[in-house]
Formats: C-alpha cells, sequence, structure tokens
C-alpha cells in the first residue's frame, strides 16, 4: 500500500484560533495598510536629499544615461559599491514616470511599504497567528520609527523592495511550499538582486519550514535551498569584490569589528524598544554608545531569546519569527566591516521578525485575560509609535534637516560639520554654506578633507592669508 503524500505546510500549520467572520478576514489588512499611509503619506511631499539621492539616482551615470553604459554596468552597479540591478531598475521607471521629480519616488516608497505591511500580516497568519495579534504585528511594523528612515529616504528604496521580496517568499513558503517553490526561488533571487544583505533569505526559509513541518522536512527541502544558499553567498561575494574597489568593506581590524559589532547591537536594541533621537547617520566614537548601553542592549537580547526559548513552545511563533529576526540581522550586524557601521534602515527586514514575536508574545502572555485588554495595550504601543514616527520624519524633510541632529550629537566630528555645509552648498544656500566652512576650518583647522570650499569661505571672509595657507 502506498504511503500517504506528505501533507502541505498550510495544512500542517498551527491550528489558528477560530475566529471567522469578514472582520477576522479584513483587519489583519485593511487597519494596518491605513495606518501605513497616513503615518507616510507626508513623506511624498519630501524633496531629495544629499545623503545618497544623487549617487543612487538623481545624478547616477546608470540613470541619467542608461544606454551608454553596458549590461555588466547595469548588473554590478558599481558605482553604487554593491550590485543592486532590481533597485535600479525600478529608477529607470521612476525616471520615465515622474522625471525628477521627487514626489513620485517618495510615493514609489510608500506604497511598497504599504504592501509590505499586508505581506507581515499574511506571514502572520501563515505562521499561525490569529488575528487579532496579526493586526497588531502588522500595525507595528506599518508605524514603528525604525521604518521612517527607508520610507522618508529615496536611496532607502533597496531595503523596500528587498523586504517585499523576502516577505513574499517567507509567506508563501509558510503557506503554500509545496506547489510554489521555483516562486520561492524567483522571490529569494529578486531579494537578493535589490540588496544583497539578503543573502541570509534561505536560511529564513530554512527557519520557517523547520517551524511548520521540522527539522526532518527543511533537510529535505535542502536540495533546492542549498542551491539557493550557494547563490546567495556567491553574491555576497561579488558585492564584496565590488565593493573592495569603491568602499573599505572588511577593512576593519579586529578589535575594531568587534567594538563595531557589540555597538551596532546594543544601537539595535534600544532603538528597537525606545526609538527616539534616531539619526541618519551614525559616527562610531569610543563613547558611543557607552560600555554601559551595549552591555545592557546585549543582556536585553539575550534575556528576550532566553524569554521564547523558555516560555514559547517548539514550533510556536515567537521562535521562528527571533530566527528570522536575528538571521536577518546578521548580514547588516557590523561584521563585514562596511564603512557605514550602522544605519536604522539596515533593520527594517529584521523588524518583520521582532513584530511578530512581540505580538505573538504579548497576546500568550495576557492568554488569561480578556481579548479587549489585548488590543487596549496593542492598540496605545501602536498610537505611541505612530506619533514618534510622524516625528522622525520631520529629519527628512529638507536635505539640510538630515544633518543637523546628526552634527548636533557628534560636535567632535569634523566630517558631521562637512556634510551640513556641503548640503548647504548643495541646497544655494550659500551664505549659511559659508558659514558653516569657516566654523569648520576654526574647529577643525587640521581637517585634510574639503580643502577648496574652506580657502573659498576664508577668501569671502577676508582671509586671504588662511586662504593661501590652505
Amino acid at each position: 500500500m502506498a504511503a500517504p503524500p506528505a501533507p502541505d505546510i498550510a495544512r500542517a500549520a498551527t491550528p489558528r484560533r477560530a475566529d471567522g467572520g469578514r472582520l477576522a478576514a479584513a483587519a489583519p489588512y485593511a487597519i494596518p495598510v491605513a495606518l501605513a499611509l497616513a503615518v507616510h503619506a507626508r513623506t511624498v511631499g519630501f524633496p531629495f536629499v544629499g545623503l545618497d539621492d544623487p549617487l543612487h539616482f538623481t545624478q547616477n551615470p546608470l540613470i541619467v544615461d542608461p544606454t551608454a553604459h553596458g549590461w555588466l554596468a547595469h548588473l554590478l552597479t558599481r558605482s553604487i559599491g554593491y550590485p543592486m540591478p532590481a533597485t535600479m531598475a525600478t529608477y529607470h521607471l521612476d525616471r520615465a514616470l515622474f522625471g525628477l521629480r521627487p514626489w513620485g519616488s517618495h510615493l514609489v516608497n510608500v506604497v511598497v511599504h504599504a504592501v509590505n505591511v499586508a505581506l507581515v500580516a499574511r506571514l502572520a497568519r501563515g505562521l499561525g497567528l490569529g488575528w487579532r495579534s496579526a493586526t497588531v504585528a502588522a500595525a507595528l511594523f506599518a508605524a514603528h520609527p525604525l521604518v521612517v528612515e527607508p520610507v522618508s529616504w529615496v536611496t532607502g528604496r533597496k531595503d523596500l523592495l528587498a523586504t517585499l521580496w523576502a516577505l513574499t517568499a517567507l509567506g508563501v513558503t509558510a503557506t503554500r511550499l509545496t506547489s510554489r517553490r521555483l516562486l520561492v526561488c524567483a522571490c529569494a533571487l529578486a531579494a537578493m538582486l535589490s540588496k544583497p544583505t539578503s543573502v541570509t533569505l534561505p536560511l529564513l526559509l530554512g527557519a520557517v519550514i523547520a517551524s511548520r513541518h521540522g527539522a526532518g522536512r527543511a533537510g529535505r527541502e535542502a536540495r533546492w535551498l542549498g542551491p539557493l544558499a550557494a547563490l546567495g553567498f556567491a553574491l555576497a561575494v561579488l558585492g564584496v569584490v565590488v565593493c573592495r574597489g569603491q568602499q573599505p568593506v572588511g577593512s576593519a581590524g579586529p578589535g575594531e569589528l568587534v567594538a563595531n559589532v557589540l555597538g551596532a547591537g546594543a544601537l539595535a536594541a534600544s532603538h528597537c524598544v525606545w526609538p527616539v533621537d534616531l539619526l541618519p547617520y551614525y559616527f562610531r566614537w569610543e563613547d558611543d554608545p557607552s560600555a554601559v548601553a551595549i552591555v545592557l542592549g546585549w543582556l536585553g537580547l539575550l534575556a528576550v531569546g532566553a524569554a521564547a526559548l523558555r516560555l514559547a513552545p517548539a514550533g510556536a511563533p515567537e521562535r521562528v519569527a527571533l530566527a528570522i529576526a536575528a538571521l536577518a540581522y546578521v548580514p547588516v550586524s557590523g561584521i563585514a566591516g562596511h564603512y557605514r557601521w550602522t544605519a536604522d534602515s539596515y533593520l527594517y527586514l529584521p523588524l518583520v521578525g521582532l513584530v511578530i514575536a512581540a505580538a505573538a508574545g504579548l497576546e500568550r502572555a495576557l492568554s488569561r485575560r480578556p481579548p479587549a485588554l489585548y488590543l487596549a495595550l496593542s492598540g496605545a504601543i501602536v498610537a505611541v509609535l505612530a506619533g514618534l514616527s510622524l516625528g522622525q520624519a520631520g529629519v527628512w524633510r529638507s536635505a539640510d534637516a538630515v544633518w543637523r541632529p546628526v552634527v548636533a550629537r557628534y560636535p567632535q566630528s569634523p566630517v558631521a560639520l562637512s556634510e551640513l555645509a556641503a548640503t548647504l552648498q548643495w541646497m544655494g544656500r550659500h551664505d549659511e554654506a559659508t558659514e558653516r566652512y569657516l566654523e569648520l576650518d576654526d574647529r577643525f583647522p587640521e581637517f585634510e578633507q574639503v580643502i577648496l570650499p574652506r580657502a573659498r569661505a576664508r577668501r569671502i571672509a577676508g582671509d586671504a592669508a588662511r586662504a593661501v595657507e590652505l
């Protein structure tokens, strides 16, 4: 007698709460998507900013004159510093549809984020969450201040797109893997070509498969997950090779690398729990974050992991969601030694796992209480996060607003002050730029960069001797 066919993941999923009706079907998607659009709608009126927008889009030779470059240039996107051809394809579409009008590019970002919010709800449902906790998870993702940077910043498109394809692959894996392997592979490849940090996606897929069908099924699926992981590794190597000609990837020494990883992890933990005073750019200083903050941050991370292992049973959504967050974070943890050691936009994909784990864990903790209490508490948290996001978006309202809080936090950094001066010059505010360049030369006379702008500022100020000296 023939053995019965292996059950599909959809049939093997953890039984969901029997909450029927239209509300249960629509709430996880409609409410969070509407929230995402409401919170981030104002960003459609924002301009391009000087932080990488010219490099990626407005002055990118591949976008300005695509026919002047061969297919290899478009594939490797060497001018960016790493391969992201899928993201560049959307910039070509932006240019064709909107030209250099920034509202169009910002609108695309907002729409992609809204789609991602719906995909978070779909993944949460696929992992076994009820409609209430799936709604909360998607709402947390829609409104968390950590998503403000990739949504408000045109250059953040790569994180949005990589997450879109990753969520599609994960959602299909959690529900209908048996008949959709080719789709999963295609989406995984698109994610990696949107941003190379998606290279750990095959491991995320394996974690989802193991949670739904056990380690045995995950082992059997290795025949296609293995080649997919090998492809991801090859793309990572390609990215490092491309970056070495553009950016100092892997140039940090062992001690500096460890310090970067510890500091980035502590910042990430604090920004997830207490997302205030977020910056578009973080410089690495020995006392920022402090040793105390690093210890507390990592103790908090270990405590969350230990609680999930102790309180949630094997295969519970909290466990697999935290595995997704951890595996997605590894490539952006500072381990590669990239010159930009951390950024809030790096946490966009890891945040997916964290919000699902938080929503499921809170519901488990309040399981003996009325559901209204869970919804009220979750709603209050989401409301606070939405308010913080509305305020955080103001950092991206103008090109100079991006750098002013950075200068305030890092007064000891000549680079931050020079970036603000260059941005003011780029905006055509020449008098303010001259003042900043004079301040830069007064405070950091030995600074070896932006020599000509500082000399020009000295000449305008009537200090010909210093101008000649520079």
